[in-house]
């Protein structure tokens, strides 16, 4: 069975999220609902495969309680559940947490399958409306000229998995594209963005810089 720890202080959604994946057997999913100020301490007892947070109930705590988690249970791929009316800002610095998955309060339970299916492949995965959150509601102050706004919804998600560190081969499996087809989608990006590199791109989105000679492929 595959634990998966759900933590939220919303008692209606926890047990809807844990009844669903109950009612689907085959799936071998074990839910453990938790509050929140119960999570790193049934994190540390369960061991859970993911763990999936309600970001609302934590507020500004967010990361800091996700740190606690890291050293309570150091296996777990965690995904994490958004209101959807966090700044833009902060939507980034949880994508650069090493989370294998961001929902929001739209997104299906089916949509957390198909995320937790894309982690077990080392994929991640975001839902549409925070994606486009991320990278196109930059403050100007924040990322003058960048021209996100000239790529297309598709062109921002493959943005997205290659920041996060995906391979060409590794983007085609999680969004059912030809590598090929990939490949193209990569080199409208940069030429859009005027880069030349993936790793130009993956500084220019996050401002983090990669150690020199480490390239993305």
């Amino acid at each position: 069975m595959i634990n998966t720890l759900i933590a939220t202080d919303q008692s209606m959604l926890g047990q809807g999220w844990a009844d669903y994946l109950l009612s689907r057997p085959e799936l071998a999913i074990q839910p453990i609902v938790c509050t929140m100020a119960e999570v790193v301490r049934t994190a540390t007892e369960e061991r859970p495969s993911y763990i999936l947070l309600d970001m609302l109930s934590l507020s500004v705590e967010g990361l800091q309680t996700i740190a606690s988690l890291r050293h309570a249970a150091k296996k777990a791929r965690f995904i994490l559940l958004l209101s959807g009316y966090e700044s833009p800002q902060y939507v980034r610095r949880l994508m650069d947490s090493s989370i294998v998955g961001l929902l929001s309060r739209q997104s299906s339970v089916q949509e957390l399958l198909d995320c937790m299916a894309k982690a077990a492949i080392g994929g991640v995965h975001i839902s549409q409306d925070l994606n486009e959150k991320a990278f196109m509601e930059r403050q100007p102050e924040e990322a003058p000229s960048l021209g996100i706004y000239a790529l297309s919804k598709r062109e921002l998600q493959i943005a997205n998995f290659i920041v996060t560190g995906m391979t060409t081969r590794q983007i085609a499996v999680v969004i059912g594209l030809s590598t090929k087809t990939v490949e193209v989608h990569r080199h409208h990006i940069l030429r859009k963005l005027k880069l030349t590199k993936s790793v130009s791109l993956v500084n220019l989105l996050t401002g983090r810089h990669l150690p020199v000679g480490q390239e993305i492929t």
